[in-house]
């Protein structure tokens, strides 16, 4: 009878330390969760000002007379674009981890 009382509060100490080790994993992913949102949000800010920039680039060099100027543009241009593409793998890569 003693065993049996004694297997039974063993029981109930595993299922509450299993209760508190679910709970803190939740607690972990949603702090996962919100820290990726936030990095998210931020890489969008950042990809909306290059592109910004980039169409800015682009009407410049529409604009533009003088060659060796259009090519420097053109050369902006194309790092700009890469920036944004590089920024734009990030952000897939995070959506990918929600």
């Amino acid at each position: 009878m003693e065993t049996k009382i004694m297997k039974e509060r063993e029981e109930k100490r595993m299922v509450a330390g299993g209760e508190k080790i679910k709970e803190k994993l939740e607690q972990d992913v949603q702090n996962s969760l919100r820290k990726i949102g936030g990095a998210v949000q931020e890489h969008e800010g950042d990809k909306n000002s290059l592109t910004v920039a980039t169409a800015e680039l682009e009407r410049r060099m529409k604009e533009e007379r003088d060659e060796e100027e259009r090519r420097e543009l053109e050369r902006e241009l194309e790092r700009e674009l890469g920036r944004r593409n590089r920024m734009e793998e990030k952000m897939k890569r995070l959506k990918r981890k929600e």
